[in-house]
């Protein structure tokens, strides 16, 4: 039987490419790790793992649509959401039994404007790759016997950090013109709400209130 399986990995690179309007973000890392027991308790053979990735990199990446969301869907897990879409994958490089992908951040996208935001605000986030598969206990560990890719990475904020999180909110000022003079946006207010949001929210369901409050706070600097 099929499970849902994601891995997630915190250490990703931003990069960028052209000047203003014309610039592109990049993202880079490591997606998915073969041959060594990972924090959920899995092992995925880098044979397994190589057969996999070449199958969506063929039918998808190739193409073009190789895609992934900002945040993992709470429906709809087996198949990519378009409305959700926020980076574009654009290579995969297999070193020993490392995966390590780049995607493009789709800026014109509604999610890839907000991705581009939380880099611009310096927003830490990671990747988790979304897959079915089936597993096979093997000396109190599971092993992956076959895998079916459907994303090589959602975008996902870590949500052990909710105070580093805030911090970049706060420092992440806006300027207006009032009487002609440069003045600071108050958004005190707005700042205690998303605490209280933070504070109440159980930790599953961190990753989307952190999504949420970002939207609401970019929408009250307009």
């Amino acid at each position: 039987m099929e499970e849902f399986l994601t891995e997630e990995y915190q250490e990703m690179n931003i990069l960028t490419e052209g000047k203003e309007h014309q610039k592109k973000y990049f993202i880079e890392g490591v997606t998915l790790q073969g041959n060594v027991q990972n924090g959920n308790g899995r092992i995925y053979p880098t044979q397994i793992l190589t057969e996999a990735i070449k199958s969506h990199t063929d039918k998808y990446l190739h193409v073009d649509r190789a895609l992934g969301e900002l945040g993992h869907p709470d429906k709809n897990k087996h198949k990519i959401n378009y409305e959700n879409a926020s980076h574009k994958f654009v290579k995969v490089t297999q070193d020993d039994d490392t995966f390590i992908t780049k995607a493009e951040v789709l800026t014109e996208f509604p999610k890839g404007k907000i991705l581009k935001n939380l880099i611009d605000a310096k927003i830490g986030f990671g990747i988790s790759s979304r897959s079915f598969g089936a597993t096979k206990m093997s000396n109190g560990v599971s092993v992956v016997q076959g895998l079916r890719i459907v994303s090589l990475g959602d975008i996902e904020h870590e949500p052990s950090a909710p105070d580093a999180f805030m911090t970049a909110i706060m420092e992440n000022h806006e300027w207006i013109y009032e009487n002609g003079v440069l003045v600071g946006k108050d958004l005190s207010e707005n700042i205690d709400e998303y605490h209280n949001i933070i504070n109440k929210t159980p930790k599953c369901q961190l990753n989307n209130a952190f999504l949420d409050i970002f939207k609401d706070y970019f929408q009250n600097l307009k």
